[in-house]
Parts: structure tokens; sequence; C-alpha cells
């Protein structure tokens, strides 16, 4: 949905802390609402900063938050590190593509309005998640 409309539903968003909120109330008993709890405001509490600069977006952020509520934090510490270093590499890669498609010598330029020259950071999320996933075996 944010390729779609550079926005992450709050629907999708809801579903996604139910799931996480289930999970570890199946996992940890009654106690699994404090853990619920604590797993998904830590995200929002040290990634605030980069929304404050806009570095990341609230849509980002949620994402984040969701995930984190139903994985372990070290778990979660190593998507938010691999989705920053995809996130790194497709950035650079993008910059060198319009850099040299528009023929500019300065590595940076703005373009008019809101194009397509952004990076949706929640596509490297995923890749991200994916990877660690994997590489942790939890889902493969």
């Amino acid at each position: 949905m944010d390729l779609k409309t550079d926005r992450v539903p709050n629907q999708y968003i809801i579903l996604g802390y139910l799931t996480g909120a289930f999970l570890n109330l199946q996992s940890y008993g009654i106690r699994g609402t404090i853990v619920f709890l604590v797993k998904s405001l830590w995200p929002i509490v040290l990634l605030y900063i980069l929304f404050y600069i806009r570095a990341v977006g609230a849509g980002d952020i949620k994402l984040i938050s969701v995930m984190s509520s139903y994985l372990e934090p070290s778990t979660t510490i190593h998507v938010v590190i691999a989705s920053v270093f995809v996130g790194a590499i497709i950035s650079i890669i993008k910059i060198l593509s319009d850099r040299q498609r528009m023929g500019e010598r300065c590595l940076f330029y703005r373009k008019a309005g809101r194009s397509r020259s952004f990076i949706h950071y929640t596509t490297c999320i995923l890749g991200a998640f994916i990877y660690v996933c994997v590489k942790e075996g939890l889902y493969g």
C-alpha cells in the first residue's frame, strides 16, 4: 500500500497490533499484555528522533512497531539495521542513476514537486524482515 498510495493505512497497522497482542497473550498469558506494550512502544520511543528530523515517516515507525510486537527485540534490531543498510544501497544506486540520467555534476539536487525521487522505506523494512527471518530460521 505504501508504494501505491504513499501511506500505510491504519487498518493494516491495527490488524498487525491485534496479531501481536494475540501472540503475546498466547505465549505469556495475562502477562503478555505488558510484554506486548513494551515490545510495541520501544521502537516508537527510539525512532522518534528520526521521525522528528524527517529521516523516516510515521508509517515506517508504525510498521517497525507492529513488527516488533511479535518478534524478539534482538530480531527487530537486526531487521532495522538490515533495512537501513538496504535503504542506503538503494539510495546510492538511485542517486548515481538519477545523476547519470539528468547529467548533473552535483551529487545532491532538488527536484521540483513531489516526484518519485524518494525511497519507500517500507520496502526496505520488508526486504530486511524477510532476510532476517530466513537467516534466523523463523519462517523457512
